[in-house]
């Protein structure tokens, strides 16, 4: 892509030597060698095949993938929900190529200098707005001095402190500029750079941009220094390619579930090239994909008939969910699923906070993340893959089933718990007790009567217990809610007067209509005489005649 001529740069910014970058920079170098700190090594030659770029990265470093934009949700009078995000998330993709972090903290983010985002009037923006504000002002690269510091800060997200620079660009690159960014909470050191005519076919007209971000503590002089010789020196090209993530991914691709039916709507379509390129520029990563899903990965060819199964069981419990919870509009997004080859990798891609986890669905990323199975045997793997494919899965079918309506955690985690004991592989569904809650809910029941008032009312933080931490108390809730749900699908149907049938359709009614899942469960419960329904649901968990009976009901859609 060509973003126009720049040569304005050279012209109107002085030159200066190679070895004084450190003082264009706002750097100052010091002389005597002994004094100089630790700079970076330099070592690896990464890749941007669909660009033709070769350069090295810091030792050590790994690729990053561009994570999802953070969705801003916001609940509007009427109840219903929009998502909304930053302008320059939905920016920042359309210039971004990679990120390289090394153990240290270092990073190296390469983009490509596009047109300038538009101006925006709120902090936030839907992707419609963003899209027409994109048409309506006429975006073009940077075109002043002022114009490229301002790209520059908004790709980089804080402010320069000084004026471009060039300096002497060796015999590969035409022109290349430093500038230095305002010492915020790490330091950040930018290039901008194009190549002479090459044989190629990179575009001698467009501009790259490399920024490093430093970790506090570091020397920012020795590391300038580090860059001038090592990094800037490797800057070279290579044939473009296509992305290769399509060829690698024909192994893994479960061919009856290929195909993505026609009728899809733009917005679904859209979701799923935001998914695809997710992973742009991260090696080793592929893509999949079924009917409902798009299944990213970096997991090896060994792993194929882990890969095929988990396709099959998405689409298999994905029928079931629309079976017994129909959507209530068409979901016009795709379903992403990111699963990890490494333990260490998924647990700094979901944070600390879901560091014990095997897979978490994160509305805020719009991703399912699994965590790869290391442990077992194949048949123990499957197993417990499956567990939590069929408990995320869930979590991530109802936000778009209900079109992003919050959902009573009673409800989510009931159900998504049920789920977990949905054995697909016969000819009729077959939902059965899920073991590790059996024993919490007799221990409960046989305590007393079990509080389901209490239990209908926990807002998520009071349900997962997040300000004192009691672990015993938020498995003691999943138990609950799982027991709930199960109770209210395959034993109050079958029950003598099947009073309590209807409580879940009448939820999901009011849920709907109210689009506040207080309300709901109010009006799901209303009429409904508390005190002989806790007593009727604790003496279930108590008899094996009544749990027998509900174990063989298999009439759940």
């Amino acid at each position: 892509m060509v973003y126009g001529d720049m040569s304005w740069i050279a012209q109107r910014l002085p030159r200066i030597g190679m070895l004084t970058v450190a003082c264009c920079c706002g750097l100052v170098p010091q002389s005597a060698e002994g004094q100089r700190g630790r700079g970076v090594t330099f070592a690896p030659a990464a890749q941007i095949p669909s660009e033709g770029l070769v350069f090295r990265v810091m030792r050590g470093a790994e690729p990053v993938g561009l994570p999802q934009p953070t969705v801003y949700h916001y609940r509007m009078a009427d109840g219903s929900s929009l998502e909304r995000f930053y302008p320059r998330d939905l920016w920042y993709p359309s210039v971004y190529l990679g990120r390289w972090e090394d153990a240290s903290g270092m990073a190296l983010v390469m983009g490509v200098l596009g047109p300038l985002p538009p101006p925006f009037p709120r902090d936030h923006a839907s992707r419609d707005e963003y899209a027409a504000a994109v048409m309506e002002s006429g975006s073009h690269p940077p075109e002043t001095v002022e114009e490229l510091k301002a790209w520059l800060e908004m790709f980089a997200g804080v402010a320069t402190r000084d004026e471009p620079r060039s300096f002497r660009p060796g015999p590969r690159l035409d022109t290349i500029l430093a500038i230095v960014f305002a010492h915020a909470d790490r330091r950040r050191l930018g290039y901008v750079f194009r190549f002479t005519a090459n044989i190629h076919g990179v575009d001698p007209d467009q501009w790259y941009v490399a920024l490093f971000e430093l970790p506090m503590g570091s020397d920012a002089d020795a590391v300038a220094r580090s860059i001038e010789q090592d990094f800037v020196g490797s800057l070279g090209t290579m044939a473009k390619l296509e992305d290769r993530s399509a060829r690698a991914a024909v192994q893994f691709q479960h061919a009856a579930l290929a195909s993505v039916p026609g009728d899809r709507s733009p917005a679904f379509l859209e979701s799923r090239e935001r998914a695809i390129h997710s992973i742009r520029g991260l090696p080793g990563w592929w893509f999949v994909e079924t009917p409902n899903y798009v299944l990213v990965s970096d997991l090896r060819g060994g792993r194929r008939s882990f890969v095929q199964q988990l396709q099959e069981d998405l689409e298999a419990v994905r029928a079931i969910y629309e079976q017994m919870v129909p959507p209530r509009k068409a979901i016009d997004a795709v379903s992403l699923v990111r699963v990890f080859g490494d333990a260490d990798e998924y647990v700094r891609y979901v944070g600390d906070e879901h560091r014990a986890t095997g897979g978490v669905w994160m509305p805020s990323k719009r991703e399912l993340i699994i965590r790869p199975f290391e442990w077992g045997s194949e048949l123990e793997r499957r197993a417990r893959m499956a567990s939590i494919v069929y408990h995320e899965a869930f979590h991530q079918y109802i936000f778009y089933a209900f079109d992003l309506i919050r959902t009573s955690p009673w409800y989510n985690e009931g159900h998504a718990v049920f789920f977990e004991g949905a054995d697909l592989r016969r000819s009729e569904l077959r939902v059965d007790e899920v073991p590790q809650y059996v024993s919490v809910m007799e221990s409960l029941a046989a305590a007393g009567t079990l509080p389901v008032p209490r239990l209908l009312m926990l807002d998520y933080d009071e349900f997962y217990d997040r300000r004192r931490g009691d672990m015993a108390a938020r498995r003691a809730n999943y138990a609950m809610a799982w027991g709930l749900v199960y109770y209210l699908r395959k034993g109050a149907p079958i029950e003598a007067d099947n009073r309590y049938e209807e409580i879940i359709g009448r939820y999901e009614e009011a849920l709907w209509k109210t689009r506040d899942e207080v309300a709901a469960t109010r009006q799901a419960f209303e009429g409904v005489d508390m005190r002989a329904f806790s007593e009727s649901f604790t003496d279930f968990w108590l008899s094996e005649r009544r749990r027998h009976r509900a174990r063989r009901n298999h009439d759940l859609l």
